[in-house]
This record gives C-alpha cells, sequence and structure tokens, in this order.
C-alpha cells in the first residue's frame, strides 16, 4: 500500500539548514518582532537573502544567514 511522501517539519528546529521567518528573525536580531519579519521580506525580495519556497511558505538557509552575519560583522 502506498502511503504519503514524508514530510520534513522545519518549523522551529534551528539546528536544521532552512528556519522559517520567526527563527530567521530571532537568528538576526535577537526577537521576533512583527518588523523584523517585514525586514526579512524586504532583503527576500531584494535578493540579499536566498530562500525556500514551500507550498506558500517562504523558508531561510540557515549557512546563508549566518555569511550574512559574518559580513555585517566584517564591515
Amino acid at each position: 500500500m502506498r502511503g504519503w511522501p514524508m514530510m520534513i517539519s522545519v518549523k522551529n528546529d534551528t539546528s536544521g539548514e532552512l528556519l522559517d521567518t520567526r527563527d530567521a528573525s530571532l537568528f538576526l536580531f535577537g526577537n521576533d518582532k512583527r518588523g523584523n519579519f517585514y525586514r526579512l521580506y524586504r532583503m527576500r525580495d531584494e535578493g540579499l537573502l536566498k530562500t525556500k519556497q514551500i507550498g506558500k511558505r517562504f523558508y531561510y538557509f540557515r549557512k546563508e544567514l549566518e555569511e550574512f552575519v559574518s559580513q555585517e560583522n566584517a564591515s
């Protein structure tokens, strides 16, 4: 009998490769205020951060966020 394909949950998994908007906000800004969500959306739309869309949700690559932070600290 065929079952549903296995689904991977990435929500609230800060050790994984993909972070949802809330976790990306916590990682970059230290809080999950709504204003920071909009900052992330603008960064995504301007091409500063690469994202992965699954369904209607966007996920941020943890490695890319780490690189972004290291670039900001180097400046």
